[in-house]
């Protein structure tokens, strides 16, 4: 419920202000033109994903990760491994319920964010 009753009752029938028109355009336009830009950025975008998918079988994916910890390990915190691996070298980490498996160590940083707090 309004607090003033509109002065003409059928509002949509008045005509549209010359600057509010020219920003309902802008704004259209601009749209048109991030949706086209969107599908662009795809081609010419550094950044496009690899196409190349396959199946991991998780406990294939675990084993990797723990040798991964094993092979990389530093230290432990809390009963977590801390790996510093190579430049270059693959990493695996875990997704575990409110954490990542193993933490990764890379120049003298934690990279575990809930350790920075």
């Amino acid at each position: 419920m309004a607090v003033t009753p509109p002065g003409q009752r059928i509002w949509w029938n008045e005509p549209i202000e010359r600057v509010e028109l020219i920003w309902i355009i802008i704004a259209f336009l601009w749209g048109v033109f991030m949706f086209g830009f969107m599908i662009a950025w795809h081609f010419i975008g550094q950044q496009n994903l690899s196409k190349e998918a396959y199946r991991v079988n998780p406990s294939d994916y675990e084993q990797k990760v723990e040798d991964f910890a094993k092979k990389y390990q530093v230290r432990e915190e809390q009963g977590i491994p801390v790996v510093k691996p190579q430049a270059g070298t693959d990493v695996y980490l875990l997704a575990r319920l409110w954490q990542w498996w193993p933490r990764t160590r890379e120049g003298g940083q934690l990279q575990d964010p809930s350790l920075n707090a």
